[in-house]
């Protein structure tokens, strides 16, 4: 795997190879923290397993998954109208858009969108990072459907739209195998194992040089709102620029006038 370091936003764009396959183009995963692997959310649950024999005890992750998604179903079924579920990965898709624990991994087809995950809390004192994959294999959504409990694959799934903020986004999801042992495999060591790391590449932004690249986003209009295009959006981008707002200026006084009536 390729490891780059860049301190600028331009540095960052010009460092981006110009990599496609005849049906695949690179996608992109920004972290806040470049030590962090590429594990999705459900492998990173702390599962609790009982041991009460010398034999080796395997979790059942299939098992736990399918507590966790038809729990997430049943309960939720009256919120759930709107999405019209077809199948399990039309499920698992909003769930994790929900935030409920899933094998899928956020991408994006935006290089500049990763990048403000990346470095969007600049008061993290981590060098945070963006990798840059290219998917080597493509499969249709219903083929990834009905080959959701593979051991050894994994898939590059591109949802439908659930609302605007994946829309604007630019999202798409990687689709972890569903594994049969304690010792978790992150997205790296799975293409370390098939001989895939050279389809990955990971771009290190140092922590002092986060803030300043956040801000030439921000003139890109790559910002919370336009990545977050609702009222939550709206609330953070004005929470974010609220130091820059010339609220006070000295040696003025500024008087409210009375309302005529």
């Amino acid at each position: 795997m390729q490891e780059i370091t860049v301190t600028s936003l331009i540095e960052f764009i010009n460092c981006l190879e110009i990599r496609e396959s005849l049906i695949m183009k690179c996608i992109y995963r920004g972290q806040r923290d470049k030590e962090w692997k590429l594990t999705p959310s459900f492998y990173r649950l702390q599962i609790s397993i009982n041991d009460n024999s010398k034999a080796e005890i395997l979790p059942n992750y299939e098992t736990y998954e399918n507590y966790i998604l038809d729990d997430f179903h049943r309960k939720g079924i009256n919120l759930l109208e709107k999405y019209n579920i077809k199948d399990r990965l039309d499920l698992m898709v909003v769930a994790q858009h929900h935030g409920l624990p899933t094998r899928l991994l956020d991408w994006t087809d935006s290089p500049l969108i990763a990048l403000f995950f990346a470095v969007e809390n600049s008061s993290l004192e981590s060098d945070c990072c963006v990798y840059e994959f290219l998917p080597n294999q493509g499969h249709t959504y219903d083929y990834v459907n009905k080959n959701l409990n593979n051991e050894n694959e994994y898939h590059l799934v591109r949802p439908f739209q659930i609302n605007e903020r994946v829309k604007a986004q630019d999202g798409c999801f990687i689709l972890h195998p569903l594994q049969k042992n304690l010792q978790i495999k992150s997205f790296n060591d799975l293409l370390e194992e098939q001989d895939k790391l050279k389809y990955l590449c990971k771009i290190v932004i140092p922590s002092a040089y986060k803030e300043s690249i956040k801000k030439d986003l921000d003139k890109l209009n790559v910002n919370r709102f336009t990545i977050y295009p609702d009222l939550d959006g709206l609330s953070m981008k004005i929470q974010s620029d609220l130091a820059s707002y010339p609220l006070f200026y000295e040696g003025k006084k500024y008087t409210r006038e009375k309302r005529k009536i």
